[in-house]
């Protein structure tokens, strides 16, 4: 598997969405109804009807339209559209955390990590953390995925890049790799990623805060140690 093969997945994921339908012919009309339609309810095969729409519909018209149909003044099909934009979400977050947690070349899961930010998954933030040590392997970098002006932006590594474009909801998962690692590489970048996340002042805040909330001195003490790695990269 290489870079380029998730390039075609991320082209929409400022849209959060791809069709799952990549090998169905193009149609805008219903499908056909199965014989046993005469059983069905109105309402059931009003619902065929408008899924037909989208199922129908090949890969690069996918996301027009949905769009046509969000703008659109039929409720069921506005319904059906964004239902649809969130399934198909769903699957290429889905599809990226196992890229990233599998047996795949650097470069392609450096591409992942950066996806998942680019998608705000914070669904994500377990595998992303413990994958953290691919801030540390240089694979060339090439990191299709972006534009040029947001490869000149880019001044972390892709996973630290990916944390900080989800934000907060990634703080609390960041402290518990802090209570939870005894390695000062990992408890570093952690503090940096909240220090950006939040800015310092509120870090220390927070980090205060799971100081004194934790009664097991272990953790304690990882914690403090985190306290003293963010008055260092202040």
């Amino acid at each position: 598997m290489k870079t380029q093969h998730l390039i075609p997945i991320l082209f929409l994921a400022g849209f959060c969405t791809v069709s799952a339908q990549t090998n169905n012919t193009a149609s805008d009309s219903a499908a056909p109804l199965p014989a046993s339609a005469g059983q069905l309810t109105e309402a059931q095969i009003e619902a065929m009807v408008i899924n037909a729409k989208i199922d129908g519909i090949t890969f690069d018209r996918s996301l027009d339209r949905c769009l046509e149909l969000i703008q659109s003044n039929n409720f069921p099909d506005w319904q059906t559209a964004l239902r649809t934009l969130h399934k198909q979400r769903q699957k290429i977050v889905r599809s990226l955390i196992a890229t990233l947690d599998g047996q795949f070349p650097v470069d392609v899961k450096q591409e992942a990590a950066l996806a998942l930010g680019i998608y705000w998954a914070p669904e994500a933030m377990g595998s992303l953390i413990n994958n953290l040590a691919l801030d540390d392997i240089d694979a060339g970098y090439p990191h299709g995925i972006v534009s040029d002006d947001e490869m000149a932006d880019l001044s972390q590594p892709p996973v630290t890049t990916a944390l900080i474009k989800i934000g907060w909801p990634a703080v609390p998962s960041l402290v518990e790799c802090i209570a939870t690692n005894d390695a000062p590489i990992s408890t570093g970048k952690c503090v940096s990623i909240i220090s950006v996340i939040e800015g310092h002042d509120i870090a220390k805040v927070r980090l205060e805060q799971a100081f004194n909330a934790e009664s097991n001195p272990e953790r304690k003490s990882r914690i403090q140690a985190a306290l003293h790695k963010l008055e260092e990269v202040k």
